[in-house]
């Protein structure tokens, strides 16, 4: 029966046959098999690890040791240790059900998020670049690489790091000691003599720093790269030219015109003219990527907004910053759930260890309607309620596999 988006639907949860009998239904989780988009949030229950969608229904079921957030369509996955990718629609990929993932084998020793249609990933300690369709672009011949932005991916064969395009052929000849990625047009590069400066994407110089006033040099953006003179951290434009003074024992990038930048032993941020906004007296902080910025005041972390007031409090044992929409936050690096910019909760792993509502067959869901026209046997209509599906037997604590995102960092060689 095909109900019109207007008519208001109630779900009537029953506990499945065989199921614990004090179990609170109506607590329990709904599992869609909706259609997939690229919004996608990891979850974990029992340190069993799938993903839910925007909407705070779980769509992959808790059978992976661990997954992220999803980046081209594609999800990264670990499996038995080794890493892949699933994408959608999302279905019970280890639950026993129907299997309509589609699936790119967990294979690699390694393997990175995909970015702009490629992804890299390894091997015995050599890296090569897929395409969305899971074929190789390159040879496992680098040691290095990281994600493409602007069309290029810095790589390293052994002590040179340059680029490649997106056909997987070299472009710039690895030659540099240090690479970091293309932003706004330009990279980062440092030669074996030490000398730092910024390359095109033709290969060739913007400027260098043949002074050696640098000591060292981040990305642009927002036209601005933060820039290190002695132990001193400030900001040059495009040409080279200092426009925030050195004064800053660490800084990070603009983002949404504001720099977060440490001032002795707290942080604060700066606008583009390199006034504080926001005065230090945070322990740890990051950008303003979206609404509110994650800060961490002693052990805990809280958020804050673009005028300095504490949104949401400092109580979070862990957390991460706002990602489309909504922040990781709980204990551990596996056992968080999700809130969202008013601190109200989307996804709370205790009440989804009480198990799921497994209602991807939407006709086994017992309905009534309300406001409906329609009329005749089917006003009202119930039929089987969908079965309880728990989650795997809880695993020890582990830590991820990889890194939080907010902590990526694109430079090569690696430190």
């Amino acid at each position: 029966m095909q109900i019109r988006s207007a008519i208001t639907i109630i779900v009537l949860l029953v506990t499945a046959p065989g199921s614990a009998a004090d179990i609170d239904t109506s607590k329990l989780i709904k599992w869609v098999d909706a259609q997939f988009s690229d919004v996608y949030y990891p979850v974990a229950v029992g340190n069993w690890w799938g993903g839910m969608n925007g909407s705070g229904r779980l769509v992959i079921y808790p059978g992976f040791e661990w997954t992220d957030n999803s980046s081209d369509n594609w999800v990264r996955v670990v499996y038995e240790g080794k890493t892949g990718y699933i994408r959608a629609p999302l279905g019970s990929v280890l639950s026993g059900g129907d299997n309509n993932s589609l699936l790119i084998e967990p294979q690699f020793d390694w393997a990175d998020r995909f970015a702009e249609k490629y992804a890299a990933v390894g091997n015995n300690g050599k890296v090569a670049f897929i395409n969305v369709a899971g074929r190789p672009i390159t040879d496992m011949v680098f040691d290095e690489a990281l994600r493409f932005r602007e069309g290029y991916a810095a790589v390293r064969i052994g002590d040179g790091c340059g680029f490649i395009d997106v056909r997987g052929q070299i472009v710039i000849q690895p030659g540099f000691a240090r690479v970091r990625s293309f932003h706004e047009g330009m990279a980062m590069v440092q030669r074996h003599d030490g000398t730092l400066g910024y390359i095109t994407k033709a290969g060739r110089y913007s400027w260098q720093d043949t002074r050696s006033r640098f000591n060292d040099l981040g990305d642009y953006n927002e036209s601005l790269a933060k820039a290190r003179i002695g132990e001193k951290w400030g900001y040059i434009d495009k040409t080279g030219r200092v426009r925030i003074d050195p004064r800053f024992d660490d800084a990070r990038d603009f983002t949404n015109g504001f720099a977060a930048v440490q001032v002795g032993t707290k942080w604060g941020y700066i606008d583009k003219t390199g006034k504080l906004a926001i005065p230090p007296r945070f322990d740890d902080a990051d950008d303003f990527d979206e609404t509110l910025a994650m800060i961490v005041i002693g052990d805990k972390f809280g958020f804050i907004n673009k005028t300095g007031k504490l949104v949401l409090p400092a109580r979070y044992d862990y957390a991460e910053p706002y990602s489309r929409r909504y922040a990781r936050v709980g204990n551990a690096p596996w056992d968080f759930g999700y809130i969202d910019v008013a601190g109200n909760v989307i996804w709370d792993p205790i009440v989804a260890e009480q198990g799921f509502v497994d209602v991807r067959t939407k006709t086994r869901v017992r309905i009534a309607i309300r406001g409906s026209t329609v009329s005749g046997p089917d006003a009202g209509a119930s039929d089987l309620a969908s079965p309880v599906v728990f989650a795997p037997p809880a695993r020890p604590p582990s830590d991820p596999p990889y890194p939080p995102e907010y902590l990526y960092d694109e430079v090569l060689p690696q430190p």
